[in-house]
């Protein structure tokens, strides 16, 4: 392993120490609750582990509340369901700039015109390799999809809302390395673009802040200037998530099956895996 590898291995794994000192337990009672999935009022679809309305039910039973509970709800799902597989993602130069030239297509220009970039459906999403991925953000992917802000990489998982059963795409951008640099944003994988699916959430944050519980807003409006810098994020970091969902790369590495229950546990892996994202073939590219 190179020391480039090594250093990426060590920034995340310390990522993963600060989650366990904070929250020690919370995989063990995830875990509990996945197990008694199919019960009445514990239903969700398959392609979702844990729905985050247990994240939140799991938080305010520890004592937190206010600004605390609303920035590591994101945070604390992310990384419970990474520790099962502890998958980090490097993405070929290659297999990244054909992602962000087909994302740059999609929404007819750069990133001055990222809120026409087309999401794809739902279903195509399960095929993440397994629950939460860890994907970084290679240095050259910046200057291709002009960012307002530099970040390391990316957790990336499934969520299902249980109060209006809409699916989204759940990213946290990894900042600087430490966990309050870790920023939460939702992606409703139900809208057509990227735009009008961060304008759902600018919207939906909106009805929360007046005390709605499990809104469902739709926004008919333009985002805020803030969730507008969350919308650019999310644009640089979707050309490594849509690669890890091509059809057309291969992932090199120590790659099992996803994490699974034993005896009805679920276990942390042992250690962090560096796993390689190329094409199977040079000239083999999805479309």
């Amino acid at each position: 392993m190179s020391t480039a590898d090594l250093a990426s291995v060590a920034r995340v794994d310390a990522l993963l120490a600060e989650f366990r000192r904070y929250y020690p337990d919370a995989l063990a009672v995830s875990g509990g609750l996945v197990e008694r999935r199919g019960e009445p009022g514990l239903e969700w679809p398959d392609w979702c582990w844990l729905p985050m309305a247990a994240t939140v039910a799991y938080l305010t039973s520890r004592g937190v509340h206010g600004d605390r509970l609303g920035t590591d709800i994101g945070r604390v799902a992310a990384l419970t369901q990474w520790r099962l597989g502890r998958g980090v993602y490097q993405i070929d130069p290659e297999v990244a700039g054909y992602s962000t030239g087909a994302l740059w297509h999609s929404a007819g220009g750069g990133a001055a015109h990222w809120q026409q970039a087309v999401l794809p459906p739902a279903e195509t999403w399960t095929r993440l390799p397994e629950w939460c991925c860890y994907v970084e953000l290679p240095p050259q992917a910046y200057d291709q999809l002009g960012g307002a802000f530099r970040f390391l990489g990316s957790f990336v998982h499934l969520e299902f809302d249980t109060h209006s059963g809409r699916p989204e795409l759940r990213l946290v951008l990894d900042t600087d390395g430490t966990w309050e640099g870790l920023l939460p944003i939702p992606v409703y994988l139900d809208r057509p673009t990227l735009g009008a699916a961060i304008n759902d959430m600018s919207a939906n944050a909106d009805a929360a802040a007046t005390g709605a519980i499990g809104a469902d807003a739709r926004s008919l409006q333009g985002a805020s200037d803030g969730t507008q810098l969350k919308g650019l994020a999310a644009w640089m970091v979707l050309p490594l998530v849509l690669s890890l969902i091509d059809p057309a790369v291969r992932i090199v590495g120590d790659v099992g099956p996803p994490p699974t229950a034993r005896a009805g546990r679920w276990l942390p892996a042992p250690s962090t895996r560096l796993c390689h994202v190329s094409y199977r073939s040079p000239t083999l590219k999805s479309v």
